[in-house]
């Protein structure tokens, strides 16, 4: 048996899961392989499928396998017979974490994230968007991606905590050259949007951190950086986050989350172009604006 932390979560697993942090133990969550018997208990009629809910989730992909989310304590793994381990990993550390989170209570987004100083900046935005892109040019200069496309916030702590995740990011052939990361690192067939999985060595902090500014990215003629209203941010989230992506029904609790970080935390519209050269000096913007609204001097680069 396998044992990880991720997600501020002990884990574990019968999977080797190599893009996680190892650690001791592994008594929150159990992640298991099942067989066919299994599978046909839940009733699996088409594919793609799944059903949702904060109690069971089952998410079935065809050539990658199926997947049963049960509390947020348990994750049953079915892989199709002709699926690549890397991307079952990939599904399991993603997809998967992220219902299991949702079903824990936790406001989940479809964001990368990265370290500041002490605290962390959340980017926010629909496929494509660049919020990897970003997130690994802010490593060149020197600051920790601590998740990406999964961002998990507690929003009952005073400030609201983001949970760092795991040691990968998944980026573009060209963008991953031109910010200088080692093409022969590539572990992993491309995604559906034509990214590799590459393995950093990043810090993953032990414990929550506090969140200081959320950006969500949009297209635009040139890099602008404007403060979002309270109706507008609420927004953005509740587009951005887990409920929403899965079509799943409106609910209150994850409204009142969204409601509850925009009162508490500085959103920004971050419009920027499409060229991937540009990428450093939209990093270095993003720094000088945390800095510009925070007492912390900047940490020398």
């Amino acid at each position: 048996m396998n044992s990880y932390s991720a997600y501020g979560l002990s884990i574990s697993s019968e999977i080797e899961l190599p893009e996680l942090q190892t650690a001791d133990g592994g008594k929150e969550i159990q992640i298991r392989l099942e067989n066919d018997g299994y599978q046909a208990s839940l009733h699996i009629d088409e594919q793609p499928y799944w059903r949702i809910n904060r109690k069971e989730a089952v998410l079935s992909f065809g050539g990658v396998g199926t997947f049963h989310i049960l509390e947020g304590r348990e994750i049953a793994v079915m892989p199709a017979s002709n699926a690549n381990p890397s991307v079952i990993r990939q599904y399991i550390i993603g997809t998967v974490m992220a219902i299991l989170l949702y079903q824990r209570g936790y406001l989940v987004l479809h964001a990368s994230s990265v370290l500041i100083g002490v605290s962390a900046i959340v980017l926010v935005g629909i496929p494509g968007s660049g919020k990897s892109s970003i997130a690994a040019a802010m490593s060149t200069l020197g600051y920790d991606v601590i998740t990406d496309d999964v961002a998990v916030i507690d929003t009952n702590t005073d400030p609201p905590s983001l949970f760092s995740g795991h040691h990968q990011i998944r980026l573009r052939s060209e963008t991953a050259e031109v910010l200088g990361y080692d093409l022969d690192e590539e572990y992993s067939p491309p995604d559906i949007y034509g990214k590799y999985c590459y393995q950093i060595s990043n810090h993953l902090p032990q414990v929550p951190v506090p969140l200081a500014q959320i950006y969500s990215i949009s297209e635009g003629t040139k890099v602008v950086i404007k403060p979002l209203s309270s109706q507008s941010a609420v927004i953005d989230l509740v587009l951005h986050s887990i409920p929403t992506r899965w079509s799943l029904p409106e609910e209150e609790q994850h409204f009142t989350q969204c409601v509850n970080i925009a009162k508490r935390i500085p959103l920004f519209s971050l419009e920027r172009g499409s060229k991937v050269s540009e990428l450093p000096e939209l990093a270095k913007l993003i720094v000088n604006n945390y800095y510009s609204l925070t007492t912390s001097p900047p940490l020398p680069r």
